[in-house]
């Protein structure tokens, strides 16, 4: 893979802060069970980074692909070791986001700096929400659920439609930041389906407290098994039956 050396400006740096603070003081409902991310446990030791990324590269490759979020602008690679400072890594694909930005700089009339800027911060986002869900910890009052254990032991038992959702319910959060994210994103989403698409209204406490389903296996073994695979099918109907209550600690939802 021809990756350039990571060269984030200081702009991104600062996004990525935002990003992760809007994140992980998400309003929590349920103070009984508390779920949250928290990135404060991948504090980075030196600068330019607040928190620990992973490897984020900027590659010079042009992936064909219908899908815009899969795998055409950016990409998330799960690590397959224990060193879980450096589980995964994100490739952005420079040429891939310039195109697009391109296309949303003609059709929408705006500067093209800032449309490329615009896209490749969410695409940034998107990425490392991946990395979020993968690596950090949990915030969880259930003495069965170690918040210390950063890889999610189940990540690869869950379906490539489910990771997809579950990035982008994370990446909705750049809309804190500023306006033109929530803009320019719904034209991104002109050209996806489901599970892209799909937005229903649970806060990310939710996807924090699945995350905690999928650690703490001994209690929840049965859970799963009902489900036949932890896949996006299966978590929407558990939102859906759920909507608008804790269903709980067995499934913090």
């Amino acid at each position: 893979m021809n990756e350039k050396k990571t060269n984030l400006t200081v702009d991104d740096y600062i996004f990525i802060n935002d990003f992760f603070d809007k994140i992980k003081f998400d309003k929590i409902k349920s103070e009984r069970n508390g779920f949250r991310f928290k990135p404060e446990n991948a504090f980075s030791p030196k600068l330019p980074n607040k928190y620990n990324l992973p490897f984020i590269g900027i590659s010079e490759e042009e992936p064909v692909n219908d899908l815009l979020f899969d795998g055409y602008l950016g990409a998330y690679f799960r690590g397959v070791d224990n060193d879980i400072s450096r589980e995964g890594k994100i490739v952005l694909y420079r040429k891939n986001i310039e195109k697009i930005a391109y296309e949303l700089s003609l059709e929408k009339m705006i500067d093209f700096n800032l449309a490329n800027s615009l896209i490749f911060k969410i695409v940034l986002a998107h990425e490392l929400s991946h990395w979020m869900f993968h690596y950090c910890p949990l915030n969880c009052n259930d003495n069965e659920c170690d918040d210390q254990d950063g890889i999610n032991r189940l990540y690869n038992k869950i379906d490539r439609d489910l990771h997809e959702y579950i990035a982008q319910k994370m990446t909705r959060k750049v809309f804190e930041i500023h306006k033109l994210f929530e803009e320019v994103f719904e034209w991104l989403l002109i050209r996806q389906n489901e599970p892209y698409l799909y937005n229903m209204t649970e806060e990310i406490h939710k996807i924090a407290a699945f995350k905690h389903l999928t650690n703490c296996t001994d209690k929840n073994d049965k859970i799963i098994e009902e489900a036949g695979k932890i896949n996006y099918d299966f978590f929407k109907k558990l939102l859906e039956k759920n909507k608008g209550l804790i269903a709980g600690k067995a499934l913090g939802l």
